[in-house]
């Protein structure tokens, strides 16, 4: 029997070995095939005709065995692409345009698919391609594949980096085009308010724009930015949106706030013609002043002099006890840098900010009112004047229910009937018109399956083929041996007033304003399948890698009331933000506490001791970060229970201490430290001896005997770093003491620190840089080895230029060829150079290009038993 090449046998083969490869098809023929498939982006080889020739079944899939793969995001086993290379190679080898359309002229039928890929393809080919300015999204991301192919080979395609330039600015706006684009109506007096707060002179604090979820605050400020800030605003005014409620965005860290606002203002600037560089974000916010400064000269590359800085969801950080405080510095500093600066804050409750102690205005959003309301219908569902005031009395003006009702009524084209009203809202329900108008929204999708699938679906935070196989239909005990998942999730993706697909991992999501307010009613109606869904969605993420994957099994598990201790790792948070409204009161309280949110007290009595000391500890920790030690105070006594290896002692004696009540706070810290002798581990003693010794201040005895003693039950858990920490301060505290040195002690703990440092692991002292650096200053002098191990495994820090002062000073001192001839490999020194004006520029260009480690290696080899060059390295480590 004659073997068919079918799509089938070829994917078995390519799973298999090298089968085929020695195949050698007559050259004309094969490259006929080449031609064919060349310009189209994916095709069925059993159809697919060659140049100048009709299709002949299995004949293209075994010419062109080795050139092809399996088009990625289609399920059909029929549907293969060209390899890359191979496509370049063919395309380059087109003799004109002319050919390239003969090509496409003999598979008419593939090249006329109306996909956007295939589609801007072929028009680039045909010289009929529109203008980039006038293409939507899905033509300008099929534009830049087909720039990378064409470009060069054939005129008038666009350079591929000018249509990412104008993609990458376009998906900044593009989910305000979606929420604020034509439908958008009134708000007028709102629109002033944010055109008078960002054309207002001098200093300004932030303008807060609150109002409950579903009123359109969102949808206001994307009109703002549209009207201002998107590309044909005329000259654009530089943005910045952060959504707090983003799980791409860890709310709890300035450093991505940092690093988000640099990533999008670096598209504008290159939008601007201006290209730069994202700003790296390192270190505390106290040392940020540079980056913020960066981030200000990022938004000045544009040319306006206004800097929109957006913050949305803003209720997400002030669960945290001390994000607050921390965005309000990071404010503060920004506008500093720039003070053009105009940040907006939208929130569902109050913004208490006062950054620069300038309080923020408010400006807060009611209801549409009835003419206003009448015209988002009437622009939404395009109805009549009729129709859209008798549906604005009868569900009020929520710009969310009137955008469900809008899309209703674009389904039904009549009046909605049997609804409750507005005013029978607080006895049915906050949420129930919405659900009411989604029911009547799901009961319009033609597809059964799909109309079974989506109420059940809003249980599920992530939809991909594999969670509606393994997940989805099996939960609702849906029979889907019909039809695939693949073209399950290419149905359910169509309905996209209802969900909508992440472009970056295909993942199908619930649009979140419907979630948040549907998900209630499915629960409640019910409750058998949204268990069994928590369940098998349970079952599915725990046997999956990958952080995200662990967070979807804790959300599920936490639906079910289940325990997560054992599962909880770490990096879970930035995912889990915002879902303690889905969660049943104690997993609510559960999930807050791992996140550090504020808590109110109908929750914290739902905690055990010990969920509440670790979330009394996170809050207490953050507060004090931020310099609120009587709120820390506050946090730590609302229990007295204290389990054996409690962190709240030494948090409460921290709080004493920065208030001033010293006194109480060494009193509290050995009370602590003799129940913990009892009861406690040496881990935790050894904690409260070093917090011991910190507090004992000037008495040096006293704090020599707590560190003595740390020492002792460090040896317990021998930890070298632990130990190499205990020993430094020690060390330090003996060459402090002014009323007597003891040369033996200190010759003793020098000799017990580089043994140390030598016992330690690369990998050790790289997780702790800071202490390699440390140790190695203050023994290095008389260890070289140390300070050429710290330079290899956690080099120097930024340095000022009083210390490069110091540390060319040190250099200049040793006269050694060899140094000259470091020094001369890096710079040529100036007829009037002195050694130390020539190793300060030495050490300023070393900076300025990253290369101050490679220039201390080069110098301690060159003269490793030079005191100058030991006393150098040291001063560099020491910064």
């Amino acid at each position: 029997m004659e073997r068919r090449w079918t799509g089938e046998v070829v994917t078995r083969l390519l799973e298999r070995s090298d089968l085929g490869r020695g195949i050698t098809p007559p050259d004309p023929e094969r490259l006929r095939y080449r031609r064919a498939a060349a310009v189209l982006t994916v095709f069925d080889p059993e159809e697919l005709a060659p140049l100048g020739g009709s299709a002949v079944p299995g004949e293209a899939m075994r010419l062109l065995f080795e050139d092809l793969q399996p088009a990625p995001g289609h399920g059909r086993r029929s549907a293969w692409t060209l390899r890359s290379n191979v496509r370049a190679e063919i395309l380059a080898e087109f003799e004109d345009r002319v050919a390239m359309m003969r090509a496409l002229d003999a598979n008419p039928a593939q090249a006329g698919r109306q996909d956007p890929s295939q589609r801007m393809l072929a028009a680039y080919i045909r010289g009929s391609a529109p203008a980039l300015d006038s293409q939507s999204m899905e033509e300008l991301s099929a534009s830049l594949q087909a720039a990378r192919w064409l470009h060069g080979l054939v005129s008038n395609v666009p350079e591929p980096g000018a249509v990412r330039t104008l993609l990458d600015r376009r998906r900044l706006v593009e989910p305000f085009v979606r929420l604020a684009g034509q439908q958008f109506t009134d708000r007028v007096h709102e629109l002033q308010t944010l055109r008078k707060h960002a054309g207002s002179r001098g200093r300004r604090p932030p303008l807060a724009v609150t109002g409950p979820g579903g009123v359109g605050k969102t949808t206001l400020i994307g009109r703002f930015i549209l009207d201002h800030a998107a590309p044909g605003a005329g000259q654009s005014m530089p943005f910045v949106y952060l959504d707090f409620a983003d799980a791409a965005l860890d709310v709890t860290d300035w450093r991505t706030w940092l690093r988000v606002a640099a990533s999008q203002l670096a598209i504008e600037a290159a939008a601007a013609g201006t290209p730069s560089r994202e700003a790296d974000a390192r270190g505390t916010l106290e040392e940020a002043t540079e980056l913020l400064a960066s981030l200000a000269r990022l938004s000045q590359l544009t040319g306006h002099p206004t800097f929109l800085f957006v913050i949305d969801s803003y209720e997400e950080l002030a669960y945290q006890g001390a994000g607050k405080a921390v965005l309000c510095r990071f404010l503060e500093g920004l506008a500093v840098a720039h003070p053009g600066l105009r940040a907006i804050i939208a929130s569902r409750g109050p913004v208490e900010l006062a950054p620069g102690g300038l309080r923020c205005p408010t400006l807060e959003l009611a209801e549409l009112d009835t003419q206003s309301a009448v015209a988002y219908v009437r622009a939404s569902a395009g109805t009549d004047p009729e129709t859209a005031a008798e549906v604005v009395r009868h569900i009020g003006g929520s710009p969310f229910a009137l955008k469900l009702a809008a899309a209703v009524l674009a389904q039904e084209g009549g009046p909605l009937t049997d609804l409750p009203t507005s005013r029978r809202v607080l006895t049915v329900g906050e949420n129930a018109i919405q659900a009411a108008l989604y029911s009547r929204l799901v009961a319009h999708i033609p597809d059964p399956d799909v109309r079974r699938l989506m109420p059940l679906m809003l249980v599920l935070r992530r939809v991909t083929p594999e969670v509606i196989d393994e997940v989805l239909t099996p939960a609702i005990e849906f029979d889907a041996d019909a039809r695939s998942p693949a073209e399950l999730f290419e149905s359910i993706r169509r309905e996209s007033a209802l969900v909508s697909v992440g472009e970056d991992d295909g993942v199908l999501r619930y649009r979140p304003d419907l979630r948040r307010a549907l998900l209630p009613f499915v629960q409640q109606e019910s409750p058998a399948e949204v268990r069994a869904l928590d369940t098998r969605a349970v079952d599915f993420y725990s046997v999956r890698d990958g952080t995200e994957a662990r967070a979807e099994e804790l959300y599920h598990r936490l639906r079910l009331g289940q325990n997560v201790d054992d599962r909880w790792v770490a990096g879970v948070e930035r995912y889990l933000r915002g879902a303690e409204t889905e969660l049943p009161a104690r997993s609510r309280a559960t999930l807050a506490s791992r996140l550090g949110s504020e808590l109110d007290p109908s929750l914290l009595a739902q905690l055990s001791d010990v969920t509440w000391e670790r979330d009394a500890a996170r809050g207490a920790a953050d507060l004090l970060a931020v310099g609120e030690p009587g709120a820390a105070l506050e946090r730590l006594r609302q229990r007295s229970s204290r389990g054996p290896d409690s962190p709240l002692y030494a948090l409460e004696a921290r709080a004493l201490a920065q208030l001033g009540r010293i006194a109480e706070a060494r009193a509290l810290i050995d009370a602590a430290i003799d129940t913990t002798r009892r009861d406690g581990s040496p881990g935790a003693i050894v904690v409260l001896l070093e917090l011991a010794a910190d507090l004992a201040g000037e008495d040096a005895v006293s704090a020599g005997r707590y560190l003595d003693e740390a020492v002792g039950a460090a040896s317990y858990e021998p930890d070298c770093i632990r130990l190499l920490g205990l020993d430094l301060r020690r060390l330090r505290l003996q060459t402090a003491r002014t009323d007597r040195e003891d040369p033996g002690a200190v010759h003793y703990l020098t000799e017990r620190l580089v043994a140390q440092f030598d016992a330690a692991s690369d990998a050790q002292l790289a997780a702790h840089e800071d202490l390699a650096r440390a140790v190695a200053a203050e023994v290095g002098r008389d260890a070289p080895q140390v300070l050429a191990r710290a330079l290899r495994v956690a080099g120097v820090g930024r340095l000022d230029q009083e210390r490069r002062g110091d540390i060319a000073s040190a250099l200049a001192d040793d006269n050694a060829p060899e140094l000259f001839d470091v020094l001369a490999g890096r710079l040529e020194p100036g007829p009037e150079d002195e050694a130390r004006q020539a190793w300060a520029r030495a050490l300023d260009q070393a900076q300025l290009v990253g290369r101050l480690d490679e220039l201390f290696k080069s110098a301690l080899a060159a003269a490793p038993g030079s005191p100058s060059v030991r006393h150098a390295v040291a001063l560099a480590l020491g910064a």
